[in-house]
Protein backbone atom coordinates (compact mmCIF):
# COMPACT_ATOMS: atom_id res chain seq x y z
CA UNK A 1 0.00 0.00 0.00
CA UNK A 2 2.82 2.61 0.81
CA UNK A 3 5.07 2.01 -2.35
CA UNK A 4 1.60 2.02 -4.62
CA UNK A 5 1.26 5.69 -2.42
CA UNK A 6 4.83 6.73 -3.69
CA UNK A 7 4.51 5.47 -7.17
CA UNK A 8 1.10 7.88 -7.11
CA UNK A 9 3.33 10.71 -6.30
CA UNK A 10 5.97 10.34 -8.20
CA UNK A 11 3.57 9.76 -10.95
CA UNK A 12 2.35 13.41 -9.83
CA UNK A 13 5.19 15.26 -9.49
CA UNK A 14 6.57 14.03 -13.69
CA UNK A 15 2.83 15.03 -14.65
CA UNK A 16 3.65 18.37 -13.06
CA UNK A 17 6.46 19.00 -14.03
CA UNK A 18 5.64 18.01 -18.28
CA UNK A 19 2.67 20.33 -17.77
CA UNK A 20 3.40 23.44 -15.23
CA UNK A 21 7.15 24.29 -17.90
CA UNK A 22 10.05 25.42 -16.42
CA UNK A 23 11.22 29.58 -16.65
CA UNK A 24 14.63 29.74 -17.82
CA UNK A 25 16.21 32.93 -16.51
CA UNK A 26 18.26 34.99 -19.57
CA UNK A 27 19.36 38.71 -20.11
CA UNK A 28 17.93 40.06 -23.36
CA UNK A 29 20.49 43.21 -23.53
CA UNK A 30 21.75 43.64 -27.12
CA UNK A 31 25.22 43.90 -28.19
CA UNK A 32 25.48 47.57 -27.45
CA UNK A 33 29.31 47.49 -29.44
CA UNK A 34 26.78 47.45 -32.53
CA UNK A 35 24.54 50.20 -31.71
CA UNK A 36 27.46 52.68 -33.30
CA UNK A 37 28.60 56.22 -32.12
CA UNK A 38 28.26 59.49 -34.14
CA UNK A 39 31.65 61.76 -33.14
CA UNK A 40 30.90 64.33 -31.62
CA UNK A 41 27.81 63.42 -30.53
CA UNK A 42 24.95 65.26 -32.15
CA UNK A 43 23.05 67.23 -29.65
CA UNK A 44 25.22 69.38 -27.14
CA UNK A 45 23.98 69.88 -23.69
CA UNK A 46 22.93 67.24 -21.31
CA UNK A 47 19.96 64.88 -20.91
CA UNK A 48 18.85 62.32 -18.07
CA UNK A 49 16.68 59.19 -18.35
CA UNK A 50 14.43 58.23 -15.54
CA UNK A 51 13.85 54.33 -14.83
CA UNK A 52 12.34 53.69 -11.47
CA UNK A 53 13.50 50.96 -8.53
CA UNK A 54 10.27 48.99 -9.09
CA UNK A 55 10.92 48.82 -12.92
CA UNK A 56 14.70 47.64 -12.69
CA UNK A 57 13.89 44.33 -10.36
CA UNK A 58 10.83 43.68 -12.53
CA UNK A 59 11.23 40.37 -13.59
CA UNK A 60 8.82 39.24 -16.61
CA UNK A 61 8.12 35.97 -17.91
CA UNK A 62 7.31 35.04 -21.62
CA UNK A 63 6.87 31.86 -23.95
CA UNK A 64 9.37 29.71 -24.75
CA UNK A 65 9.92 26.22 -26.27
CA UNK A 66 8.63 22.66 -25.39
CA UNK A 67 6.31 24.11 -22.80
CA UNK A 68 8.64 25.92 -20.55
CA UNK A 69 9.10 29.41 -20.55
CA UNK A 70 11.56 32.10 -19.96
CA UNK A 71 12.46 35.09 -17.35
CA UNK A 72 14.02 38.23 -17.48
CA UNK A 73 14.51 41.96 -15.99
CA UNK A 74 13.64 44.05 -19.16
CA UNK A 75 14.48 47.60 -17.33
CA UNK A 76 17.57 46.10 -15.79
CA UNK A 77 19.06 44.26 -18.78
CA UNK A 78 18.38 47.30 -21.53
CA UNK A 79 19.33 49.90 -19.38
CA UNK A 80 23.21 49.73 -21.34
CA UNK A 81 21.36 49.78 -24.27
CA UNK A 82 19.26 52.85 -23.67
CA UNK A 83 22.21 54.82 -22.60
CA UNK A 84 24.43 53.97 -25.62
CA UNK A 85 21.93 55.31 -27.88
CA UNK A 86 21.41 58.40 -25.80
CA UNK A 87 24.88 58.38 -25.29
CA UNK A 88 25.56 58.92 -28.82
CA UNK A 89 22.80 61.36 -29.26
CA UNK A 90 23.81 63.82 -26.77
CA UNK A 91 26.84 65.04 -25.14
CA UNK A 92 26.39 63.73 -21.66
CA UNK A 93 23.57 61.70 -20.12
CA UNK A 94 22.95 60.82 -16.35
CA UNK A 95 20.32 58.58 -14.56
CA UNK A 96 18.37 60.55 -12.28
CA UNK A 97 16.22 59.29 -8.99
CA UNK A 98 13.53 60.93 -10.34
CA UNK A 99 11.83 62.75 -12.96
CA UNK A 100 10.96 65.66 -10.48
CA UNK A 101 14.78 65.86 -8.72
CA UNK A 102 14.58 69.50 -9.70
CA UNK A 103 17.75 70.03 -7.84
CA UNK A 104 20.17 67.33 -9.80
CA UNK A 105 18.24 68.43 -13.34
CA UNK A 106 19.70 72.05 -12.61
CA UNK A 107 22.83 70.88 -11.36
CA UNK A 108 23.67 68.44 -14.01
CA UNK A 109 22.54 71.09 -16.51
CA UNK A 110 20.16 68.68 -17.63
CA UNK A 111 17.16 70.32 -20.32
CA UNK A 112 15.09 66.86 -20.76
CA UNK A 113 14.74 64.09 -19.38
CA UNK A 114 13.74 60.53 -21.08
CA UNK A 115 11.09 57.87 -19.58
CA UNK A 116 11.09 54.53 -21.42
CA UNK A 117 8.58 51.85 -21.60
CA UNK A 118 9.25 48.31 -21.94
CA UNK A 119 6.72 45.70 -23.40
CA UNK A 120 8.39 42.37 -25.10
CA UNK A 121 6.88 39.46 -26.50
CA UNK A 122 8.09 35.61 -27.26
CA UNK A 123 7.66 32.54 -28.58
CA UNK A 124 9.09 29.10 -29.94
CA UNK A 125 7.96 27.07 -33.01
CA UNK A 126 9.83 24.50 -31.40
CA UNK A 127 8.38 21.43 -29.13
CA UNK A 128 11.54 20.09 -27.78
CA UNK A 129 13.99 22.94 -27.17
CA UNK A 130 12.93 25.95 -24.40
CA UNK A 131 15.46 29.14 -26.22
CA UNK A 132 12.56 31.40 -27.74
CA UNK A 133 12.60 31.32 -31.80
CA UNK A 134 11.13 34.91 -31.92
CA UNK A 135 11.28 37.88 -29.89
CA UNK A 136 9.72 41.14 -29.68
CA UNK A 137 10.77 44.29 -28.38
CA UNK A 138 8.57 47.77 -27.97
CA UNK A 139 10.12 51.09 -26.69
CA UNK A 140 7.83 54.04 -25.92
CA UNK A 141 9.79 57.04 -25.19
CA UNK A 142 8.31 60.26 -23.58
CA UNK A 143 10.83 63.14 -23.44
CA UNK A 144 10.10 66.42 -20.37
CA UNK A 145 11.71 69.50 -20.50
CA UNK A 146 12.49 71.59 -17.19
CA UNK A 147 9.57 72.70 -17.18
CA UNK A 148 7.64 68.55 -16.97
CA UNK A 149 6.21 69.37 -20.60
CA UNK A 150 5.94 67.15 -23.08
CA UNK A 151 8.42 67.64 -25.95
CA UNK A 152 8.71 64.00 -27.59
CA UNK A 153 7.10 61.19 -27.76
CA UNK A 154 8.28 57.77 -29.96
CA UNK A 155 7.54 54.04 -30.59
CA UNK A 156 9.71 51.19 -32.25
CA UNK A 157 9.58 47.84 -32.21
CA UNK A 158 11.99 45.85 -33.31
CA UNK A 159 11.77 41.89 -33.70
CA UNK A 160 14.28 39.27 -33.40
CA UNK A 161 14.71 35.68 -34.64
CA UNK A 162 17.12 32.72 -34.09
CA UNK A 163 17.24 29.04 -34.80
CA UNK A 164 18.57 26.22 -32.92
CA UNK A 165 21.80 25.94 -35.13
CA UNK A 166 22.39 29.98 -34.12
CA UNK A 167 21.07 29.71 -30.56
CA UNK A 168 22.58 26.76 -29.16
CA UNK A 169 25.65 28.77 -27.19
CA UNK A 170 23.66 31.96 -26.86
CA UNK A 171 19.75 31.31 -25.58
CA UNK A 172 19.10 35.18 -25.87
CA UNK A 173 19.91 35.16 -29.17
CA UNK A 174 16.36 36.16 -31.12
CA UNK A 175 15.75 38.54 -27.74
CA UNK A 176 19.07 40.76 -28.30
CA UNK A 177 18.38 40.58 -32.29
CA UNK A 178 15.03 42.32 -31.46
CA UNK A 179 16.92 44.71 -29.00
CA UNK A 180 19.59 45.52 -31.66
CA UNK A 181 16.78 46.12 -34.05
CA UNK A 182 14.20 48.34 -31.53
CA UNK A 183 17.61 50.59 -30.05
CA UNK A 184 19.12 51.32 -34.36
CA UNK A 185 15.50 52.66 -35.00
CA UNK A 186 14.98 54.66 -32.01
CA UNK A 187 18.61 55.97 -32.48
CA UNK A 188 17.80 57.35 -36.16
CA UNK A 189 14.23 58.25 -34.77
CA UNK A 190 16.27 61.05 -32.03
CA UNK A 191 17.24 62.80 -35.39
CA UNK A 192 14.02 64.07 -35.14
CA UNK A 193 14.12 64.93 -31.48
CA UNK A 194 13.32 68.98 -31.07
CA UNK A 195 17.37 69.57 -29.89
CA UNK A 196 18.18 68.50 -32.84
CA UNK A 197 17.45 70.74 -35.45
Amino acid sequence: MIKLARLRGACLVALLALGGGCAHTIVIGPDVSRLPADNPAASTGAVGYYISAEDRARAVTSGGGGGDSVKYTPYKDLEAALFRVLSNHFAQVYSIKSAQDRAFIQEKGIRFVFTPKFSTTSASSSLITWPPTEFTLTIRIDAIDREQKSVWQTEVTGKGQATFDEFKRDYALAAGRAGLDAFLQLQAKLAEFPASR
